[in-house]
């Protein structure tokens, strides 16, 4: 099953490697593609939550008749499953108590160093919310796009045992007010009365989950927070600019939102008439521990590597700024002759490309001229001054979205045709969990071999 998962194969071709296994190995694997799904493809639970199909308002989860309570359209299950006015809602808490129960080595944050702000454990917020008693030894903190990463796991383990809530499928982006409707119901039970497993030595715990940091693009943002735009009046999410287009300098400075300004304005606004760039109440604010201000943070991906990493090296090689004593569009030549014969290692899978090419950078190309290229190619080239400034430049790890984006590509590759499309991803995904937590049995009495081909098989899954 994990060669099945991890090459994503069509139910032809797991058809013909039975038959081929069951000609060599008579009768040491099911026969047929039904009975080896039956044997080895446990899928776990999860349930349909129907909408509206003339206004997309959460009608919820029970079968028979529904009626919208905004437009008043009738409509029953059949319809939504037929029509697709559905998406599919995972159990958050079942998914979190297995990572617990074996995972629970990797809160160990031996690398983690004190007085440093080395991940999001060291964070203001965090420490806030620990000191505050809110958050308990045994609490766990989420940090989550449209799915969730344990906090508290090591970077590697945290990447690598993504949490699905919920899935959409559609033509279009999904309406928020709805979307998070089911996710938001199981968090608040969740941050009040936590989750219960048992570890290792057999003693139970009780941990709660705070969903403590959403990490999202900027297009995202306003969607789950029910804003404008970033490019319209009063679209920043942390002050008071007056935006509507480019966001000049102000004298004073624009004031900074709090979270009561937040839920006044929420509360007082509608769609038709915002409140200082507030279209309403969005269902987040129910999270009694989820701030809507300081719970959205910039993300490394867009920010730092597609936002200042790249507006820097476009200043440093548009021809436009050939007066200013920062152009180097000049060398451009010498930097190519170097960059291009530069030699990554493997966890690097895209190969330097011209700077001339650098409109079709992707992310994860400006992030290694970020880290890897720039500070030796530049050095000589750039002005001391800039060469240092480039130096001081951060790297905010611990909020990218790579992770988030990486997983959904891989659930993009788990359905085969057009018919039933979100089940079979969904299916494939609680497949992959389940037989995650089989592995670890098997494990234990498996040879070094078959132990070292399983974390292979499984941890593609997640993060290729």
């Amino acid at each position: 099953m994990s060669f099945v998962l991890r090459h994503n194969l069509t139910a032809v071709s797991l058809d013909h490697l039975l038959m081929i296994f069951n000609e060599h190995f008579p009768g040491m694997v099911p026969v047929t593609t039904y009975l080896f799904r039956k044997a080895y493809g446990q899928y776990g639970n999860y349930e349909p939550h129907f909408y509206c199909p003339a206004c997309e308002n959460y009608l919820g989860r029970n079968t028979g008749e529904l009626q919208c309570a905004i437009c008043c359209t009738v409509t029953d299950a059949d319809s939504c499953l037929k029509s697709g006015c559905f998406f599919p809602v995972l159990s958050l808490a079942s998914q979190i108590q297995i990572l617990l129960e074996q995972k629970q080595t990797s809160f160990k944050k031996d690398w983690l160093i004190a007085d440093t702000i080395s991940d999001i454990e060291f964070g203001e917020e965090y420490q806030k919310l620990k000191e505050s008693g809110a958050m308990g030894e045994d609490d766990i903190s989420l940090i989550w796009n449209s799915t969730c990463q344990v906090i508290e796991f090591e970077p590697r383990e945290r990447k690598a045992n993504i949490c699905l809530p919920c899935l959409w499928f559609g033509e279009k982006k999904p309406n928020m007010l709805t979307f998070l409707k089911p996710f938001v119901d199981e968090l608040s039970v969740l941050e009040q009365n936590g989750i219960t497993w048992t570890d290792s030595a057999n003693v139970e715990h009780i941990s709660k989950v705070f969903a403590l940091i959403c990490s999202s693009d900027s297009v995202t943002h306003p969607l789950l927070r029910n804003t404008k735009q970033f490019n319209g009046f009063y679209g920043c999410d942390f002050c008071y600019h007056v935006g509507g287009g480019p966001y000049t300098n102000k004298c004073p400075v624009p004031k900074l939102r709090t979270e009561a300004e937040h839920f006044d304005h929420a509360l007082a606004a509608t769609p038709e008439k915002p409140v200082m760039g507030i279209k309403g109440p969005s269902p987040l604010m129910k999270l009694e521990n989820f701030q809507m201000i300081n719970g959205f943070v910039p993300e490394y991906q867009h920010s730092v590597c597609l936002g200042v990493t790249r507006q820097l090296v476009n200043m440093w090689f548009d021809s436009r700024n050939h007066e200013q004593e920062w152009y180097i569009g000049t060398k451009s030549d010498h930097i190519d002759k170097e960059l291009i014969t530069i030699k990554p290692s493997v966890e690097i899978t895209r190969v330097p490309r011209s700077v001339a090419d650098r409109k079709y950078w992707k992310a994860s190309e400006w992030r290694s001229f970020l880290l890897f290229y720039a500070l030796p190619l530049l050095n000589g080239v750039l002005l001391k001054k800039f060469w240092n400034h480039l130096f001081l430049f951060c790297e905010l790890w611990a909020t990218s979205t790579f992770s988030f984006e990486s997983f959904n590509g891989t659930l993009l590759n788990y359905f085969h045709g057009t018919t039933h499309v979100p089940e079979q991803i969904v299916k494939k995904f609680l497949c992959w969990r389940s037989l995650k937590q089989k592995a670890e049995k098997v494990k234990a009495d498996a040879n070094d071999g078959v132990k070292n081909i399983i974390p292979i098989m499984t941890y593609w899954n997640c993060v290729n």
